[in-house]
């Protein structure tokens, strides 16, 4: 069975609690993109059963075999609805909702899986590699006319990477349906994360979680994940056919963003192609604090909240994150703070006392590392000058920054002496997006994009080009 995360699936099947013991339970598993996986189950002891059992909770993992023999684990289940009554619950089927589904084999751990190669296909990748598989003509023979087409594969992007635990390639994938009168091909691409030896699972998801950043980034437009297959590592009798299997997630609202045109792309591989797998290798040589402040950045541009304050305080912490991974951003050694402020710890009057003294201690802890504006005021400084009079204004730079430190703490603290200072509606909404704009912007500096064509890369992004245009009453 093919399971992809952006086409509904509705099948039957029989599961259990127990990889060891033949599924029992027979049940309708349905997925989704909009509502995620759901499995139906006719005779699963009910809520109020499990309860009168002393155990209301609900499976971790379950085991399934699907009508046409495929193997399914579930992770992550819970019940979603409570049968009233005594007995089995039959006629009553126990609803539960579903994390993650691998379908091919029983996994009792499923992050602890050994895996030898991770394939992930994204949406506008094909686009950002700039080469149709389809080459087509319209000949015209004997005043008939008819379409000629080549089906090819574009040559494979394939990046070495001897420091890391593994290699990175991007390569077209098709689908064809052939009907009676007709013959359809999809065409799309995957990135293939290839292991030098075995990684888990666990471990791998993160590694293809960061190459989705890297390519939503350099494309300038979230990636949807369209189909994930795993080849694992176990070994297997010689003339095996092996199938990869085939892991959906619930991922609510990540699988239906349309395909970019090349020419939407702030990066696409024709204007990268020397330097990509320097891109790729800085990407993967990046420090854990810089990994982290990319999650940080790429989670906070999954917030749909049209309210202002959460967009806001979702992308601030990115850009301080984001500084905070440069490895920089001290006023002096910890040490040396320690020792200079040790007396002046000594000097907090009696009057404070209890939580308000620790509180205090607290406070004072942190205050060799820089503020808010003057880590902003730094991310700013690091790009060129082009850059940052369209992100910050040619004269009011220090004022723009000025603000959206004084709006973050209105929004965090409802702090009255920063409230009139803070921007509101409309001038609250760009500067959050350039916020944004300049977290991208220090990115694409740290790898490698050279000074005297950034402002043109993020200005290849209409949507950059229109939040940067917008005027800000400052």
């Amino acid at each position: 069975m093919k399971a992809r995360l952006d086409t509904a699936l509705e099948t039957w099947g029989r599961f259990s609690e127990n990889e060891e013991d033949s599924p029992a339970s027979p049940g309708r598993l349905c997925y989704d993109p909009a509502n995620g996986i759901e499995l139906e189950l006719v005779d699963y002891p009910s809520a109020a059963t499990l309860f009168a059992q002393g155990s209301a909770s609900s499976p971790a993992t379950l085991f399934g075999q699907l009508v046409d023999g495929t193997l399914v684990t579930l992770v992550d289940c819970f019940i979603t609805n409570t049968s009233i009554g005594a007995g089995t619950g039959i006629g009553l089927p126990t609803k539960l909702c579903v994390n993650r589904a691998l379908f091919g084999r029983h996994v009792a751990d499923l992050e602890q899986l050994g895996v030898k190669k991770y394939s992930v296909e994204l949406s506008s990748l094909a686009n950002w590699m700039c080469v149709s598989p389809l080459k087509m003509n319209m000949p015209m023979t004997d005043g008939k006319r008819g379409i000629d087409a080549t089906l090819r594969f574009p040559d494979p992007i394939h990046i070495n990477l001897p420091e890391q635990e593994f290699d990175v390639a991007i390569a077209h994938k098709w689908n064809a349906r052939e009907a009676l009168l007709s013959f359809e091909v999809a065409w799309s691409a995957a990135v293939t994360i290839s292991v030098h030896n075995s990684m888990t699972l666990g471990a791998l998801t993160e590694v293809a979680w960061q190459c989705q950043n890297l390519m939503s980034m350099l494309i300038g437009d979230h990636l949807s994940v369209k189909s994930i297959a795993i080849k694992p590592v176990d070994p297997v009798s010689e003339g095996t056919i092996v199938s990869p299997l085939q892991l959906i997630y619930q991922q609510r609202g990540k699988h239906d963003h349309p395909d970019l045109h090349e020419a939407q792309m702030l990066l696409s591989y024709s204007l990268v192609k020397e330097q990509f797998p320097q891109i790729v290798a800085e990407w993967f040589a990046r420090s854990e604090q810089a990994v982290l402040a990319s999650n940080v950045f790429f989670g906070s541009q999954l917030h749909e909240s049209p309210a202002i304050e959460v967009r806001f305080l979702a992308a601030t912490p990115a850009a301080e994150a984001y500084h905070r991974s440069l490895e920089t951003g001290v006023y002096m050694e910890k040490s040396e703070y320690e020792a200079a402020i040790a007396g002046f710890v000594g000097q907090i009057p009696e009057t404070i006392h209890g939580d308000h003294r620790v509180s205090l201690k607290k406070r004072l802890e942190w205050g060799y590392e820089y503020s808010f504006l003057k880590r902003l005021t730094d991310l700013l400084k690091r790009l060129p000058a082009d850059v940052q009079s369209r992100i910050a204004g040619q004269v009011n730079a220090s004022k723009f920054l000025a603000k959206v430190k004084d709006t973050r703490n209105y929004f965090t603290h409802l702090d009255h002496t920063s409230e009139q200072n803070a921007l509101k509606g409309k001038d609250a909404f760009v500067a959050c997006e350039r916020l944004r704009i300049l977290v991208v912007a220090n990115l694409l500096h740290d790898l490698g994009i050279k000074d005297e064509i950034l402002l043109s890369v993020l200005e290849r992004s209409r949507e950059f080009q229109h939040w940067m245009s917008q005027d800000l009453s400052l």
